[in-house]
């Protein structure tokens, strides 16, 4: 996954799937793994950017507001992701959803330089998603 690149359409891999059809490259177990990774540490992210923001010249101002859509957005998409998943229902662009939405927090990240904390748990995030592009 490329985070500066813009994000491609495709339609590949969209197609709910049965055992032995899907989209991703990896057994359930490690994408299950992965999936619960990510949404833990992004409630985790999302606590310590509260904080962050609290403390910074960005409280009470529309930059903390958009950063929270943006962290609500990813939320949301992270949690259809791991619906449709569980329901054996996810697709390429379910994961292309959850990337594009992360990468509106990336670049609020690059522009807004926020406690070490808040860019370290984000890079872990980053690197679980890069892994969750490969496998799709």
């Amino acid at each position: 996954w490329n985070w500066t690149a813009p994000i491609p359409t495709t339609t590949a891999g969209n197609r709910p799937y049965t055992s032995g059809n899907q989209p991703y490259r990896v057994s359930d177990n490690q994408i299950q793994t992965l999936l619960t990774r990510i949404e833990t540490n992004t409630d985790n992210f999302k606590r310590v950017i509260d904080r962050s923001l609290d403390r910074s010249r960005a409280n009470n101002t529309n930059t903390e507001d958009s950063i929270n859509n943006f962290i609500s957005a990813f939320e949301n998409s992270t949690d259809r992701l791991k619906q449709r998943f569980d329901a054996r229902r996810s697709v390429a662009t379910d994961v292309e959803d959850v990337l594009m939405r992360a990468n509106s927090i990336d670049g609020f990240l690059r522009n807004y330089r926020l406690n070490n904390n808040a860019q370290s748990l984000w890079n872990n995030i980053k690197n679980d998603l890069n892994m969750l592009a490969g496998y799709y």
